[in-house]
């Protein structure tokens, strides 16, 4: 990655990557595709968006160099966390 993401994307990326892994992990519980019964994506954000932006606020993926990797994970401690330097 040769530019660092803004905090906003960073957030939109964990997001989005956290919305695909419950849908995935949704669709094998019930073995069919979820978006087939509906807007999952809007029911997701209306259902989680505030738990989502708690877990945000307390997790250390979004001062990591690997947030694209294992951000949607929303880690408050990992073995795998490497501090992204601000280059302001």
């Amino acid at each position: 990655m040769s530019s660092q993401l803004s905090d906003f994307e960073k957030k939109t990326y964990v997001e989005r990557r956290k919305i695909e892994t419950d849908r995935f992990d949704e669709g094998m519980r019930r073995q069919h595709d979820p978006r087939n019964d509906g807007d999952y994506d809007l029911d997701w954000v209306i259902r989680n968006a505030a738990d989502f932006n708690r877990q945000w606020k307390n997790c250390i993926c979004k001062n990591c160099k690997n947030v694209k990797e294992c951000g949607f994970k929303l880690a408050t401690d990992c073995a795998h966390f490497v501090e992204e330097k601000n280059n302001s």
